[in-house]
């Protein structure tokens, strides 16, 4: 039995820093501002990132020119719990989502969510 490799649980930093320092180092801001844990229909908990970028839409405003900033989620995969003796010391993990479910979670997390502005869904 060969063991299933499991990600890092997201984690968050300052919102506006990370949107400024991908600005400066890819040209456009993007960056996580919310982290959700969403309960599907099957009993399975998947992990959300609320994130913000630039989009390639520009207005002008009283700074300037800007681009304008479209919110989106990005699904980091299902919840997993630690086990065994020592699981009060490790952190949760995340499994990624595969490819055969992606529709399945893309369609139940749109109807739990109700994002009324949604420009993006990626896994």
């Amino acid at each position: 039995m060969t063991k299933e490799r499991l990600d890092d649980y997201p984690t968050l930093v300052d919102p506006a820093l990370d949107f400024e320092a991908t600005r400066m180092y890819f040209g456009r801001g993007s960056c996580n501002y919310d982290i959700s844990e969403v309960l599907l229909d099957n009993g399975q908990v998947v992990v959300c990132l609320h994130q913000q970028r630039e989009s390639d839409e520009v207005i002008h405003t009283s700074e300037g020119f800007r681009n304008v900033c479209e919110q989106g989620i990005v699904v980091s995969g299902y919840l997993v719990k630690p086990e065994g003796f020592f699981s009060w010391f490790r952190s949760s993990k995340v499994r990624r989502v595969q490819d055969e479910e992606m529709d399945n979670v893309r369609s139940e997390l749109m109807e739990k969510l109700k994002h009324p502005r949604l420009a993006f869904f990626e896994f």
